[in-house]
């Protein structure tokens, strides 16, 4: 990490931070506009540095914005209106996920920093906390600010890239990257095991010992009603429970039942499981926890210690902070997938490790973003890291032996030597020059072929003129596919986005849903796949296109013909660094990680989108260890032109893509979608409010607001007579996009982090 002492050696190469950030952000402001003497040059460059490391992954190298608003321009001044009330938020409420533990130092020079960036001067005293009560609030509002909100990213420094980057050359490893041996770190297991309240134990009370059945084959792949074993519930990823008991006409009397803090802050993703009366819910940093799911109370937590990364290493370390459905429940045990690259099993009465697995190297880039799935004595996981820069020729989904930890296959994403298609859509980058591909959500699979379904992220760079891809459409990129269980290797392959430019993601959930079509059953694959909300339906035993719907403005898909074959829109290629293009929907998606739900009542696909736009252009930047190969910048998150709502729940017959209804609204949705067969759909939004719809209609029967953006995946279970739906809580980078989008729908202070769990009125465990 970089030390006051260290940065104030190096300040002599910059005499005035008002002379680079500035115009790195197309903010040209004359001198003679802009006051002066708020803090020193040395301190805002020093609060450069530390907003690179601490802040930059979420709100954009330029303060431009990316998962998290923007921080430059008129309206975001304007917001706050004081330097005092600047610093106070900052240093209460940032970083998210660990708010206030930066130096009081720290946070006055990212302020300085800050200000630097929005106009104010530099001068020759430093900013102190009695300085930031006596700013000038005129200077946070300067007219040279006036009509800055939109950023020029086009006029950022140009970094060379090297040469292998934009031609395709072979690409040498990082030196710093060669003979290291990943650490063991050491594990630590915080536990009460068969206990359900252990104070009472310690009391004297006593308890009785707990049963925990375990979850078998047959149960994974058709659980017993009252029971939510994986993230989505089953492994054909529906997100649908038939529990009843709440249903459209007592819904609206639902009531808090209990509610829990989680054990960490980041990003909150969470998919909570639940299995002979115990919750498991994994949060941010490989924290797992068990609870018991009718009163609340912890029953055992486990906390590895991860892996330490070096402060540079920020979008490796942004990584370990958005997890997602960690976890999944097999025989008695919880298997774990850490943001180091591990596969770790835990006893699930007591949380007691049993064994681990190193899969791939984390001093690499390769981490867990997203929980495997277990089926037939197997682990099937999908790799993340595979934009971070030396995880270039590797990008995998594994398979491993459950009791023994062993590798049983690895099928390589973007080096396939059995597929010379491939090879060729890659043009002339070799494979150690690739990046991308990453298979950021859990799959599904069928039993019935022994096939297991997994979608792919984008390519990297995202620019084609700094991939040095040309025209090739780069498989298995945005692509299905469809792998034999047992060996792994590709059966077909059906891609939904070739040739991306614009970090279109393609990985989201694929539903396995049997339909009568024309009068013939199908065996179908549905899907959103990626971030421009274009649904898909194929035959899952053969990767055959069936039929495609747009559920958002979008332009980056001109047309898909009656064979499945996806032209885009080749006018929003740029051809040279720093040209600007205007790309729907934004980097942040249409659609996202946020799980859409299948009704087998109404047979109808309920999809969480939001309608979005940004800027995009392409940059130099310098490939480094731990950080991510984008190479582009983007523009604030605002809305197409002519549209008012961002939040979209769009209600889809699979049987013909059809839209049955739509429901909009101006927040985003933040949540995945749970579907019951009380004919409700769930989910949440940005603006804290948890909702459920009528399957059918659309109608919003009951909400309820909450203490922070919903998110995470709702789920419901059954214990006894009682049906609990349970909602995680807190923040996400899509809900703090939407928060610059929308300013009357402010995130709150802190990650808000919690999970709440209703039932109805008098239905008393």
């Amino acid at each position: 990490m970089y030390t006051r002492q260290w940065v104030v050696v190096r300040a002599a190469a910059f005499l005035l931070v008002d002379a680079f950030a500035p115009r790195a952000i197309g903010l040209p402001l004359p001198a003679e506009t802009r006051p002066a003497g708020a803090f020193t040059a040395k301190q805002a460059l020093l609060g450069q540095h530390v907003y690179s490391e601490k802040c930059a992954m979420c709100h954009g190298v330029a303060l431009e914005g990316r998962d998290a608003p923007a921080l430059a321009g008129m309206a975001f001044m304007q917001k706050f209106g004081s330097a005092e009330r600047l610093h106070g938020y900052l240093s209460t409420t940032m970083p998210p996920f660990a708010p206030g533990r930066l130096s009081e130092h720290d946070y006055l020079d990212i302020t300085a920093y800050i200000l630097s960036v929005n106009g104010v001067r530099a001068g020759d005293r430093e900013l102190t906390r009695t300085g930031l009560r006596t700013l000038d609030p005129g200077q946070l509002a300067s007219p040279a600010l006036a009509g800055t909100d939109r950023v020029d990213e086009g006029t950022a420094p140009d970094v060379d890239v090297p040469q292998a980057f934009t031609w395709g050359r072979e690409l040498r490893r990082h030196e710093s990257l060669q003979g290291k041996t990943a650490e063991e770190p050491e594990k630590v297991t915080i536990g009460i095991p068969d206990r359900i309240d252990a104070s009472a134990d310690l009391a004297g009370a006593g308890r009785p010992a707990r049963h925990y059945v375990p979850v078998t084959d047959a149960m994974v792949l058709d659980p017993p009603p009252g029971e939510w074993l994986a993230s989505r519930r089953t492994l054909d990823v529906h997100g649908y429970s038939p529990l009843d008991q709440i249903d459209r006409s007592n819904v609206a009397d639902l009531e808090l039942a209990w509610a829990w803090p989680m054990a960490e802050g980041g990003q909150q993703q969470t998919a909570p499981l639940v299995h002979d009366g115990i919750m498991f819910i994994a949060t941010t940093d490989s924290v797992v926890q068990a609870l018991d799911a009718a009163s609340g109370d912890l029953i055992w937590e486990f906390r590895p210690v991860l892996a330490e990364l070096p402060s540079s290493w920020g979008y490796q370390r942004y990584q370990a902070r958005r997890q997602k459905g960690s976890i999944a429940l097999y025989r008695d045990k919880v298997i774990l997938a850490t943001a180091d690259a591990r596969l770790i099993v835990l006893d699930a009465l007591n949380g007691h490790m049993v064994r681990e697995t190193r899969v791939l190297d984390h001093t690499r880039g390769y981490v867990y973003t997203v929980g495997p799935l277990a089926v037939n004595q197997k682990i099937i996981s999908g790799v993340g890291g595979c934009s971070i820069s030396a995880t270039a020729g590797g990008c995998y989904i594994v398979a491993h032996d459950f009791e023994t930890g062993r590798e049983l296959w690895r099928f390589n994403i973007i080096d396939d030597p059995e597929n010379p298609e491939q090879q060729r859509s890659w043009g002339a980058v070799p494979p150690a020059n690739r990046w991308g591909g990453t298979p950021w959500t859990t799959g599904s699979y069928d039993p019935r072929t022994n096939t297991t379904f997994w979608g792919t992220g984008q390519p990297g760079p995202y620019p084609e003129l700094l991939r040095g891809s040309g025209n090739g459409s780069l498989l298995y990129t945005n692509t299905t596919l469809a792998l034999d269980a047992d060996t792994g290797k590709r059966r077909w392959h059906y891609q939904h986005l070739p040739r991306d430019n614009w970090d279109m993601d393609s990985p989201f959930e694929r539903m396995l849903i049997d339909q009568t079509i024309d009068g013939k059953p199908r065996r179908l694959l549905v899907t959103v796949a990626g971030k421009n909300g274009i649904a898909f339906a194929l035959d899952r035993d053969t990767g055959e296109f069936l039929w495609a719907r747009e559920t958002i403005v979008q332009n980056v898909v001109t047309a898909i013909d009656a064979n499945g074959k996806v032209k885009i829109n080749e006018s929003l290629i740029a051809t040279a660094l720093g040209e600007q293009r205007f790309v729907c929907p934004s980097l942040w998606g249409g659609k996202s990680w946020q799980a859409a739900a299948y009704s087998p009542l109404t047979r109808m696909l309920y999809v969480p989108v939001a309608e979005s736009c940004n800027t995009l252009v392409p940059v130099r930047v310098e490939f480094t260890d731990g950080n991510v190969v984008g190479s582009v910048t983007a523009g604030p998150r605002v809305l197409p032109p002519g549209i008012g709502d961002a939040g979209v729940i769009d209600a889809i017959d699979v049987a013909t893509g059809t839209r049955r209804w739509r429901h909009s609204q101006r927040s985003i949705l933040s949540s995945s979608l749970l579907t019951t067969g009380g004919g409700l759909v769930f989910g949440g939004d940005a603006g804290r409010y948890f909702m459920a719809l009528d399957q059918s209609t659309g109608e919003v029967l009951w909400r309820v607001r909450l203490n922070a953006p919903i998110g995470g995946y709702p789920m419901t279970y059954r214990i006894d007579d009682v049906q609990y739906l349970a909602v995680p809580t807190g923040y996400s980078a899509q809900a703090g996009s939407a928060a610059a989008l929308f300013p009357e729908i402010p995130l709150p202070s802190g990650s808000g982090n919690s999970l709440f769990v209703f039932r109805l009125r008098g239905s008393v465990h």
